[in-house]
């Protein structure tokens, strides 16, 4: 059994559906969610600057360690 190749072409038209759909938006939005919901959790109180450090911070780590 063989894999389908894709072109460079398809690639692109997937990453243009992706666009479209605001999926970076909503994974986004999952992780600042979390983080807020770990905040809650472990009753941390931050300012809003503080807070989106922290959202940014995670998701860097997040997002590095699926790349990895």
């Amino acid at each position: 059994m063989s894999v389908p190749q894709m072109s460079a072409r398809d690639g692109l038209d997937a990453y243009e559906q992706l666009k479209d759909k605001k999926l970076d938006d909503k994974i986004l939005e999952l992780m600042r969610l979390s983080c807020d919901q770990a905040l809650r959790d472990k009753q941390i109180i931050l300012s809003r600057v503080e807070r989106t450090r922290f959202v940014q911070l995670v998701s860097r780590d997040l997002l590095l360690e699926i790349i990895a």
